[in-house]
């Protein structure tokens, strides 16, 4: 929030959490890790999608930052 993006290495280290909460889920989900209560494999779908979303845009703000055209 705010008006300009942390910096390079800021969004690096934020973007290794979130891959690593991405990693975390998919042990649980995919992996041979198991919820604790059947309330948290119930969730864990949607938890994942807003953890890859976060993984997406602060790639985005890094390609953004570093004058990377994603789309090419």
């Amino acid at each position: 929030v705010g008006v300009r993006y942390f910096n390079e290495l800021t969004n690096t280290a934020i973007l290794m959490e979130e891959v690593g909460e991405v990693a975390r889920l998919m042990a649980y989900v995919y992996g041979e890790k198991s919820f604790k209560s059947p309330e948290q494999a119930a969730s864990a779908p949607a938890e994942l999608a807003d953890e890859m979303a976060d993984v997406l845009f602060v790639l985005i703000c890094l390609a953004n930052q570093t004058g990377i055209d994603l789309t090419e």
